[in-house]
């Protein structure tokens, strides 16, 4: 490679490194949960200003700009405006929902734009370089010829010089150098050998159910629900989700059941709902449970909604479609995502119990058939 093509191939990459450095582009964006039920969205940071729309409770709404009290949001019914700052709930803990990333504006075409015009403008440079050579020609350099006679030299007679005798040279020993004894290796102490370090505790991990589980164990509470001739599914939602996009039907917030309780007595008929959310674990964290705060919410205000109770149905262990124990546990009894041992404990049901709802109590039961 030449000093030419060096100086160009050196040119291009600091040019391209320019370019990286070169800080991207983006929108600093926030995620937040709509905190009050039915909240203004207004067009500008004030009350004074009108109203562009409602955020329902629950809601996700991007946060592009904050001030005075006001969070310039973007919902996901795509309106623009300004929400009290005091309604938002940000997202910052390991169990909320993995909101949308928005992409950043990139510049990579730009920077391979620049690279690929510097390096032809470099092999032009360097093939017009290598032409001009080539059609350069070489100029014949003169030949000088001596004209001048040639110029005859007078030698003088050389004086015979005396011949000296040379002193007899007398050989001296050769003396043999002394053997030079190998060098000692010194004695490099044993390290001692490392006790060996205790095997750290297994750590138990909580084992999550795949989709058809999950769908097993709706059908078993659903031929349960069917066994009583007092209750009928009025709503079974789906909570399918895809995982990479975040995206899902709006009934998927909801519980999996709308049961309803139907009694005809003396021309008389009482007819009462409750909703019902299943989940299926072969195995607990610790022996607890881990539920997100987000879909507690959403349960709450679905009951809120709807004005009826809303239960968590919890197989354990065993296959989802034929479970070891049940856990009934009424949502007003959960005060947070974490359900402890001790907790379980009080709603454990043997799996072969039978449903049962008390409408004076509007109380839904788990009870052996007798």
């Amino acid at each position: 490679m030449s000093a030419y093509i060096k100086k160009i191939f050196v040119t291009t990459l600091i040019l391209a490194a320019t370019c990286f450095v070169i800080p991207l582009q983006t929108n600093a964006q926030h995620y937040a949960i709509v905190k009050g039920s039915d909240v203004n969205v207004r067009s500008g940071p004030d009350k004074s200003y009108g109203v562009q729309g409602v955020a329902k409770k629950g809601d996700t709404v991007t946060i592009t700009n904050e001030s005075k009290g006001w969070s310039e949001v973007t919902t996901s019914k795509n309106i623009n405006g300004y929400i009290a700052t005091s309604f938002l709930e940000k997202f910052g803990s390991d169990t909320s929902p993995i909101p949308p990333i928005k992409e950043r504006k990139s510049y990579w075409w730009l920077i391979l734009l620049v690279i690929i015009v510097f390096f032809l403008a470099g092999r032009w440079l360097q093939g017009k370089k290598i032409a001009g050579k080539k059609t350069a020609t070489p100029q014949p350099k003169p030949v000088v010829t001596n004209t001048a006679p040639p110029v005859q030299q007078q030698t003088k007679p050389i004086a015979p010089q005396p011949v000296q005798q040379s002193e007899p040279v007398i050989e001296k020993p050769v003396e043999t150098p002394a053997p030079i004894p190998p060098p000692v290796k010194p004695e490099v102490p044993k390290e001692e050998e490392a006790a060996p370090q205790p095997l750290l505790p297994l750590v138990q991990v909580e084992e999550l159910p795949a989709a058809s589980s999950g769908d097993d164990f709706e059908d078993f509470i659903a031929a349960k629900i069917a066994g009583n001739p007092f209750l009928s599914l009025k709503h079974r939602r789906s909570d399918k989700i895809a995982l990479e996009q975040r995206i899902s039907a709006e009934s998927g917030k909801y519980p999996d059941f709308d049961v309803v309780f139907k009694l005809q007595y003396d021309n008389e008929t009482t007819e009462q709902a409750f909703a019902v959310e299943c989940k299926w674990r072969r195995n607990f964290l610790n022996g607890s449970l881990q539920i997100d705060s987000w879909q507690i919410d959403n349960y709450r205000s679905y009951a809120e909604k709807g004005q009826m109770n809303v239960y968590l149905i919890i197989g354990y262990g065993g296959e989802a479609s034929k479970p070891d124990k049940l856990y009934l546990i009424p949502l007003t009894e959960i005060t947070d995502g974490n359900l402890s041992a001790d907790f379980l404990q009080r709603f454990e049901h043997k799996a072969d119990e039978t449903f049962y709802y008390t409408p004076e109590k509007r109380e839904l039961k788990l009870l052996t058939a007798h």
